[in-house]
């Protein structure tokens, strides 16, 4: 996959994901890569309203604080606002970066991509 993005922490994540061959990360990996006018941004209420408590969630873009979730989730995603990642801990949840995320979970198996 040729690289679209000069930033050194996205090339290593970009790398990292295609290194697993699994067909999640693939694509995660192909949401990354895209321009980023192109990118979907997540935000609370999103996560709140298509996931359900104890689940975990990948999202290739960055989570954004609009919203009020009381689900306990997992979230990783490129980046989160300081109010996003303050909520979702505050339910209980955990906000990870992509990359922590690969490496908790290779095989990609008990995880959905949201975004």
């Amino acid at each position: 996959m040729q690289l679209r993005d000069k930033h050194q922490g996205t090339k290593s994540l970009l790398v990292a994901l295609e290194r697993t061959k699994q067909p999640l990360w693939l694509a995660v990996a192909r949401e990354v890569n895209r321009p980023r006018r192109r990118q979907r941004d997540v935000n609370i209420l999103d996560i709140d309203r298509c996931s359900q408590n104890g689940e975990t969630l990948a999202v290739p873009a960055k989570v954004l604080g609009t919203g009020e979730t009381a689900k306990k989730v997992t979230v990783a995603a490129l980046g989160f606002s300081p109010a996003a990642r303050q909520k979702i801990e505050q339910a209980g949840g955990k906000a990870l970066s992509l990359l922590e995320l690969v490496r908790q979970h290779p095989e990609g198996k008990g995880v959905r991509i949201l975004g």
